[in-house]
C-alpha cells in the first residue's frame, strides 16, 4: 500500500521524534511543492543538530548524500548513532561552506534563530554570503524555522530570488532560488 506524502513525512518525522500536526502539515506541503530541488543533488544541512532527522527526509526526496554540520559536538555524535546514511562533522558552517569541493543545495533548521538567541548579529549576514558563494545559478537553498522574514533581506542581497516561504506563521520553510549576479 502507497502511502501519501504527509503519512511519509509523518513516519520520517516520528521516527526522528519530530512530530506535531503543524510541523506535519509543513512538512508535507513543503515536499508536494518543493521536494525537487534535493533530486539527484548532495544536500549539506547547516546547524543540523542531533537525531539526523533532515537527513532521512532529503534522503526520501532523492538527494544523493547528506553532510550535516554542527557546533555542537554531543548532537553530531548522536546524529552519527542516529543516521549513519549521513556524514556529520563538527564546525563552523561557514568554514565548511567554503571548503566544499561540489556543489550542494544548503539547507538549515531553525539556524537563524539560534544566531539570535546568541545575539551573533553579524553572522546571519555572512552565513548567507557563504551560502551563496557556494550556491550556483539556478538551484535553491531552504530553510526551515522561526520568522525567516528578517532574514530576506540578506538573501535578496546575495542574488537569491524569494521563491516561497510557507506557511505564512511558523514555523515556516523559506524556499529561495540563486539567480543572476544584477548588474548596476
Amino acid at each position: 500500500m502507497t502511502s501519501t506524502p504527509a503519512q511519509r513525512v509523518k513516519e520520517v518525522l516520528n521516527s526522528c521524534r519530530i512530530i506535531n500536526d503543524d510541523t506535519v502539515k509543513t512538512f508535507a506541503s513543503f515536499c508536494e511543492n518543493f521536494g525537487y530541488v534535493f533530486k539527484g543533488k548532495p544536500v549539506i544541512d547547516i546547524g543540523c543538530g542531533s537525531g539526523g532527522g533532515l537527513c532521512k527526509f532529503v534522503l526520501e526526496q532523492g538527494a544523493t548524500k547528506y553532510t550535516g554540520v554542527d557546533i555542537d559536538s554531543i548532537a553530531i555524535r548522536s546524529s552519527r548513532h542516529l543516521e549513519p546514511r549521513g556524514v556529520f562533522i563538527f564546525d563552523d558552517p561557514i568554514h565548511v561552506l567554503s571548503t566544499l569541493k561540489e556543489s550542494h543545495v544548503v539547507i538549515s533548521a531553525a539556524v537563524f534563530d539560534v544566531c539570535i538567541i546568541d545575539d551573533r548579529t553579524v553572522y546571519p549576514e555572512r552565513l548567507v554570503q557563504a551560502i551563496a558563494q557556494q550556491t550556483p545559478e539556478g538551484w535553491y537553498t531552504v530553510h526551515w524555522g522561526g520568522n525567516l522574514y528578517k532574514f530576506t533581506k540578506y538573501f535578496e542581497d546575495s542574488n537569491f530570488q524569494k521563491v516561497h516561504i510557507l506557511p505564512e506563521k511558523m514555523p515556516c520553510f523559506g524556499v529561495y532560488q540563486k539567480s543572476a549576479r544584477r548588474t548596476l
